[in-house]
């Protein structure tokens, strides 16, 4: 599921994350997802620690799936449940309306508008921004919830997403007023 991570593409990923104003945990998300490193189930855990992780399955939504990236990132129903609550309240559903879209922007810094065109054009800095936060907050939440053993509670995350990026929620809320068009499409 992760592109092609050829030296030409990697470098000019990387020249276009560099431009972007990110945190640095933000930054080594996006690295990370390029570089299919992530720490997952499948990745870290059930390889590192057997005995006590016995299963390389998704333990958050338990369904009968390998937690591999895309599963850890946008294909857990729980976890697709946050992006879309996330995204909605943010009025940005329509630019990730599913969870190829969101990956897609994850993973090659571009959105994808294949249900219409199939084109393709780089995300806006902003928008970048955004969903590297999100990223960072869900990927923070499941790894206490695994690691703790808890249950992964929509309610929580999305009330402890809003509470960490409050400035940023607002400033990328006003942003887009000011540079909302008519045009939604590509």
């Amino acid at each position: 599921m992760v592109p092609s991570a050829s030296p030409g593409y990697l470098i000019a990923l990387i020249g276009k994350l560099i431009i972007v104003p990110l945190y640095a945990s933000v930054y080594n998300i996006f690295l990370s997802a390029t570089y299919d490193t992530l720490g997952t189930q499948t990745l870290r855990l059930h390889k590192f620690g057997p005995n006590k992780f016995p299963s390389s399955l998704c333990s958050i939504c338990q369904a009968n799936a390998t937690e591999e990236l895309y599963h850890f990132t946008v294909g857990c129903e729980r976890k697709w449940r946050l992006w879309v609550d996330i995204t909605l309240n943010l009025g940005i559903n329509n630019k990730f309306p599913d969870g190829l879209t969101i990956w897609a922007g994850l993973v090659s810094l571009n959105q994808v508008d294949a249900a219409r065109t199939g084109k393709v054009k780089q995300l806006e800095n902003q928008h970048l921004v955004l969903l590297g936060t999100i990223f960072s907050a869900i990927w923070k939440y499941h790894w206490h919830c695994v690691l703790n053993n808890e249950p992964c509670i929509s309610t929580a995350v999305y009330q402890r997403f809003h509470s960490d990026h409050q400035k940023g929620i607002q400033a990328y809320k006003s942003w887009l007023a000011d540079n909302t068009t008519t045009d939604t499409t590509f």
